[in-house]
């Protein structure tokens, strides 16, 4: 085995792959996790994992309209959004009754997400979420149509350029194609295992990747592609609910289209990155600052290096949040536009770069100077 950290996880009674009961009620989600840390070969660790005390989580299904979201055209799933291996890979599925009640029992503690969709996939499934509590009963209610079936493409008007949101995260460009690897994101070198759906906002213009946990944080991800904007918004939250500090450093890497980019910084260095295929002159610049004390810690960028990558440190405290902003911003064949739009973001000084967002969200913004709203 590898060495590094190690999640072990267990289901009680059944596989991972738990079957969708008829009776609008569920098989078991109840599931214990464990991890642990191999640091040299040789080393043998053990874990004991222990089945706690389960909830329930139960509601109404509905469709857009408000009528029942009942029969077997109409599926729900539960996943858990705690961290660890089993609960990754642990979905429960049920339908709903005749009138639109279900419920899913023995259920871990812990955050969940409930996905309604047609059963035969849906580009416009319900998306809710809770915390379950041993020994209690956790009501959520959900509507078909509040989110989004992953991947998603979003274009506009001004950069012509089309950004599809992936599970993972991203996005990916495909007209012009600019990523090999799009931007990925790690927090303390774990992935980020990706999301089904994501909630629409701002008219569908935003997808929300809902929050999970990863390295004792509650992650949550937002794209934002205005009609007319020109680039693509990313915010990028990390919550600590714990009763003590976090510090973990996260990262975002990727791959350039083109294997030699041309590379062109901004003047001081710092707030934005550009860079260019020499042959189409296809672009994508990456706003990553807007205040010198904003600029990230952890930078990876080259002329003719393919390779692309930045990020902070986190040093969250107790019970806070901080939020780090980056706007893309493509091109076909017009790196000077890239570049003009990149410093005005860059400054604070685009139109509507802000739009969106909340009081709170704008003063947890790290790297970036956001007026109140």
């Amino acid at each position: 085995m590898a060495l590094g950290r190690i999640s072990v996880g267990a289901l009680a009674g059944q596989s991972f792959a738990a079957p969708a009961a008829a009776n609008g009620e569920s098989g078991s989600a109840h599931v214990a996790n464990g991890f642990t840390e191999l640091s040299q070969q040789g080393e043998s660790q053990t874990l004991d994992l222990q089945f706690g005390a389960t909830g329930t989580v139960s509601g109404s299904a509905r469709l857009a309209t408000g009528n029942p979201a009942a029969n077997h055209y109409h599926c729900l799933e539960l996943r858990s959004t705690a961290e660890g291996v089993a609960f990754r890979r642990l979905s429960v599925g049920a339908y709903a009754d005749s009138d639109g009640h279900y419920q899913f029992a023995d259920v871990s503690p812990g955050p969940v997400s409930i996905l309604l969709r047609n059963c035969e996939g849906s580009p416009n499934p319900g998306y809710a979420a809770g915390v379950v509590q041993a020994g209690a009963n956790l009501e959520v209610d959900v509507t078909l149509g509040n989110a989004a079936t992953l991947p998603v493409s979003l274009s506009d008007s001004v950069s012509g350029a089309s950004a599809e949101v992936q599970v993972i995260g991203g996005p990916s460009f495909y007209d012009p194609y600019l990523f090999a690897l799009p931007p990925l994101l790690t927090l303390d070198d774990r992935p980020y295992p990706g999301q089904l759906a994501a909630i629409s906002r701002q008219n569908g213009r935003e997808l929300e990747l809902p929050a999970l946990s990863l390295a004792g944080l509650r992650i949550t991800r937002r794209y934002y592609v205005p009609a007319s904007g020109g680039y693509v918004r990313v915010l990028e939250s990390f919550g600590n609910a714990s009763a003590a500090g976090i510090a973990v450093p996260f990262r975002l890497a990727g791959r350039f289209a083109d294997p030699a980019p041309a590379l062109t910084v901004s003047s001081p260095p710092g707030r934005w990155w550009l860079q260019t295929a020499p042959g189409s002159g296809d672009a994508i610049a990456y706003v990553l600052s807007g205040t010198p004390a904003g600029i990230p810690n952890a930078l990876d960028f080259a002329d003719g290096q393919r390779r692309f990558g930045w990020g902070f440190d986190l040093d969250i405290a107790a019970a806070a949040t901080e939020r780090y902003l980056y706007y893309l911003v493509p091109r076909t064949n017009d790196a000077a536009a890239a570049a003009v739009q990149a410093e005005a973001l860059g400054q604070g000084t685009e139109p509507g770069m802000f739009d969106g967002l909340s009081a709170e969200e704008r003063a947890e913004i790290q790297n970036f100077e956001v007026p109140a709203p």
